[in-house]
């Protein structure tokens, strides 16, 4: 794993500050995709390596990409939940 700026995730508010490339990469680059293994979330990494969401042209390229429905599916398998942080 990688270290990386800290962000907070949109949707469960956890401190992210690592990153691990499926394809072995050594670093992430502007334009990859994160996915918070806390919940799955999907953001977009900036030149300065902070986070965004993902444009709705962004996000529907994402839902078809077989990548990472697989590993949103190994996530959900691992963790047996749909995310977010627990009450």
């Amino acid at each position: 794993m990688m270290k990386v700026p800290k962000n907070i995730c949109a949707a469960c508010g956890t401190v992210l500050d690592g990153a691990s490339q499926v394809d072995g990469k050594q670093a992430p680059a502007m334009g990859d995709l994160s996915i918070c293994v806390y919940c799955g979330n999907l953001s977009i990494f900036q030149a300065d390596m902070s986070l965004r969401d993902p444009t709705v042209a962004e996000f529907e390229l994402l839902r078809q990409d077989e990548r990472v429905l697989e590993i949103l599916r190994l996530r959900y398998k691992h963790f047996g939940d749909d995310g977010g942080k627990k009450q």
